[in-house]
């Protein structure tokens, strides 16, 4: 059975990025992203800009979720 695609990304992400603490950066970085996405939507005032901004936070959250899954699912493995 082949990983998860969420697991393939994390795998990836590890892979370059190596270490927790670095990792851990990482989420805090995309959640930082996500919110100034979703606030660059509430300020948009054409609503083709404000779909891309909430696009782009809506990415952004998922790649919060997959760093911190895999981060909680490797500790508890280990």
């Amino acid at each position: 059975m082949s990983p998860s695609p969420r697991k393939q990304a994390y795998d990836a992400i590890r892979h370059v990025l190596g270490v927790w603490p670095v990792v851990e950066s990482e989420r805090t970085y995309f959640m930082r992203r996500a919110a100034q996405e979703r606030s660059a939507a509430d300020r948009a005032s054409d609503g083709t800009a404000r779909r891309v901004h909430l696009e782009l936070e809506q990415r952004y959250r998922e790649r919060v979720g997959i760093v911190t899954s895999a981060m909680f699912n490797d500790r508890t493995a280990a």
